[in-house]
């Protein structure tokens, strides 16, 4: 997805690492003039303000790195939440943002520790207790930071759906929505003799003269109370972004001709006007086609290229 970076979230030894890398190439001499004590405290601040300065840095980058849910459209926002919790997402982001702030109150308790250290193992104990301290509170992000990747890798998953008129193929698993998608589209996509083969949103394009129909073939879905986020998905996409739905029957009566009429009924609730379509019409005789749509208005396909070019010209 275009709104999350495509730089792989780190763990937390490995962020404490690459700090006290960078933190060690930063330092700096002091002056000969002046004592041994006096050169300890003046290298150790500047450690502390190096690796603070760092870690801040990465720590404020990463939460920039990942979108402000409640910026997005309606449409991707009710696409994440088929991801992962959102609530859980905020409060992520909310304990590395509240991170930096610790470590900045730990760079001030420190620094003052420092000044006030009258001998040089109380400078050295200063920078163990410091660099201790920040360990811990990175180390304690690690479990946000696997869950951080966990996320990103899903956001990077989603589809682009572009501000164009939009047709969206619906039916149950397994039907042929994926089969008539790469027809339509010339895309190419996963196509298996089982249900659920297409898990996220599929997204093509058909160029009519100069412009452009957006095609989504949406996951299957099976109608039930408690849909699972692949069958949300697919309810996201009629539900926000299709200007037409095309509702694929299948006859060979794999899902019964009750549970595909529930189902129209229902994709037929939401705003955008519903074609219906039949597929596998090879495997079965031509009788028992009719016997199955009857009373349903059915249209071609070419009839369906007829009313996808009817949504830019």
């Amino acid at each position: 997805m275009a709104f999350v970076s495509s730089q792989r979230v780190m763990r937390s030894q490995e962020l404490i690492d690459s700090v006290l890398t960078f933190a060690r190439k930063q330092e700096v001499g002091s002056r000969s003039s002046d004592s041994e004590l006096v050169r300890k405290r003046k290298r150790e601040r500047e450690r502390i303000t190096a690796i603070s300065t760092e870690l801040v840095s990465r720590l404020r980058s990463l939460s920039r790195q990942f979108p402000d849910i409640d910026a997005l459209n309606e449409f991707y926002r009710e696409l994440v939440s088929c991801e992962f919790d959102i609530h859980t997402y905020k409060r992520i982001l909310s304990r590395v943002q509240n991170s930096a702030q610790i470590i900045h109150s730990l760079v001030r308790i420190h620094r003052g520790r420092l000044e006030a250290a009258q001998k040089e193992e109380d400078v050295a104990s200063c920078m163990s207790s410091f660099i201790g301290r920040v360990c811990s509170a990175v180390n304690d992000l690690d479990s946000s930071f696997i869950e951080l990747e966990s996320i990103r890798r899903k956001l990077l998953s989603l589809p682009i759906i572009k501000e164009l008129p939009t047709v969206c193929i619906a039916g149950f698993p397994n039907v042929g929505k994926t089969t008539l998608f790469a027809r339509l589209t010339g895309s190419q996509a996963e196509i298996n003799a089982y249900a659920f083969t297409t898990k996220r949103l599929n997204v093509g394009y058909i160029r009519y003269e100069h412009h452009r129909v957006q095609v989504i073939d949406t996951p299957g879905t099976l109608h039930r109370d408690h849909m699972n986020a692949i069958e949300r998905q697919a309810d996201t996409a009629l539900k926000y972004v299709a200007d037409l739905i095309v509702y694929v029957f299948d006859p060979t009566e794999q899902y019964s001709r009750e549970q595909q009429m529930r189902l129209l009924e229902h994709v037929s609730s939401f705003s955008a006007p519903v074609v219906c379509i039949v597929s596998k019409k090879d495997l079965v005789s031509p009788e028992q086609v009719q016997e199955f749509v009857s009373g349903i208005q059915i249209i071609s396909e070419d009839e369906l290229q007829s009313r996808m070019r009817s949504l830019v010209l």
